[in-house]
């Protein structure tokens, strides 16, 4: 089938045209199109009513009076809104009055969540009705013991008035462990610099931690850690950026969590030629460069080595949370690897800066974005900045006029399989 030469990418704010040579665009790498809950209301009610786990936890909360259940924030695409009226309806007739629901938002290392951003997230319909609070990984955590590989778990002290902690979040394809959701709303959703810098360096010590791989160490710790602090139920999301549901699974964390891996693979799974330059959208996860950066873990599968990744992100909230990653992500291995050793925000960045930095080893790396800041980031990290996409094609285009192109969309998102024999 022949591919289109132009095309367009958007973000939350801006749109990016480019117009690629004809015959050199390989691919437009989209998800398979699933099929969408069409009443999520009454998938959600019919999976409660059915789930042995969750008329257990029911009765457990019951009993307890309360329940915290702990979402992820305003930089995932999990639509908690539509979920949590109904779990929230499920809790009261366990017995749990809705001023003894309180919603804990797993930032991790994010900024706190903003009132404007707990209202989408909570909905309209529980707004007022239940209580919230935003995790900040700065305050005095509460240590609660290690993993079994030695990593201290301390988190948000909130955890240890509550008997019943649900989670509910999203899986995508993460480089650090593989695949996100699962333990993860707990580490690092509400957990510290020392617990998170720590997971974040396994990949370094182990390279089976890759994106897309379902059974690693860092997802055994990470568990561990969700188990230890309490987490009884989970709530797992198969979506699209924008919230679309494939399906929801819920129930025990380690086998809901292993079930909708399953589900997300083979939702997320594209299949994609090897291209001089691959082309990565941002969006949904594009707010700021700390979030941005994980375009680049997907355009690395399928660029080819001495090929180039050009990430087209809004950075509205400019570097983000972790200016040192900014700092580190242009720079030298040894200069990196000097913060190994820091459990902490620093050592977490540098963390995130070595991924870069194995991503660099095999091609260049050039950001589009029209943000405010884009000369802060340049200035701080040495990163080439774009403000249209067809002038960073233009750029490659003149060093090289026969340049293949591949392009992912929603790439945080996705996970794309090289297919070798597809190499240009």
């Amino acid at each position: 089938m022949r591919v289109s030469s132009s095309f367009c990418l958007t973000s939350s704010t801006e749109e990016w045209h480019a117009h690629i040579p004809p015959g050199q665009l390989l691919k437009i790498a989209e998800k398979p199109q699933f099929n969408k809950l069409q009443n999520i209301e009454e998938y959600i009610t019919e999976k409660l009513a059915s789930s042995s786990h969750a008329q257990k936890m029911k009765k457990l909360a019951g009993q307890s009076g309360k329940v915290l259940i702990i979402c992820d924030d305003a930089t995932r695409p999990t639509p908690t809104s539509r979920i949590l009226p109904i779990l929230s309806e499920f809790l009261v007739l366990a017995g749990v009055k809705q001023e003894n629901q309180m919603i804990l938002f797993a930032t991790g290392t994010h900024r706190i969540v903003s009132e404007n951003e707990a209202f989408k997230k909570i909905g309209n319909t529980l707004w007022g009705k239940v209580k919230w609070i935003s995790h900040d990984w700065n305050i005095d955590l509460t240590k609660i013991g290690c993993t079994p590989s030695g990593i201290p778990i301390e988190v948000n002290p909130i955890l240890s008035g509550y008997q019943i902690i649900i989670g509910i979040g999203s899986v995508f394809p993460h480089r650090f462990c593989g695949w996100s959701g699962g333990g993860k709303i707990i580490l690092p959703g509400v957990s510290g610099p020392e617990s998170v810098s720590q997971t974040h360096w396994m990949p370094y010590y182990d390279n089976s931690i890759c994106l897309g791989n379902e059974n690693n160490l860092a997802m055994e710790e990470i568990m561990a850690a969700a188990k230890k602090a309490g987490l009884s139920f989970l709530i797992q999301c198969v979506c699209d950026g924008n919230g679309k549901l494939s399906d929801i699974i819920l129930g025990e964390p380690l086998e809901t969590h292993k079930t909708a891996i399953i589900k997300a693979k083979s939702i997320m799974s594209v299949k994609m030629p090897i291209a001089d330059v691959v082309i990565a959208q941002a969006w949904p996860e594009d707010a700021d460069l700390w979030q941005a950066g994980k375009a680049l873990y997907a355009a690395e599968n399928i660029v080819a080595p001495g090929g180039h990744i050009i990430v087209t992100a809004s950075l509205n909230e400019g570097i983000g949370p972790h200016i040192k990653y900014a700092e580190l992500m242009c720079s030298a291995e040894e200069d990196i690897l000097k913060h190994k050793k820091q459990h902490n925000a620093v050592g977490l960045a540098a963390a995130a800066a070595y991924a870069t930095y194995c991503v660099r080893r095999k091609a260049s790396l050039s950001f589009v974005s029209k943000s405010h800041f884009s000369s802060d980031i340049t200035n701080l990290s040495g990163l080439n900045l774009y403000n249209n996409l067809d002038d960073a094609v233009s750029s490659l285009l003149i060093k090289n006029s026969k340049m293949t192109f591949s392009v992912i969309l929603e790439a945080p998102l996705t996970l794309p399989i090289a297919d070798e024999g597809d190499k240009q």
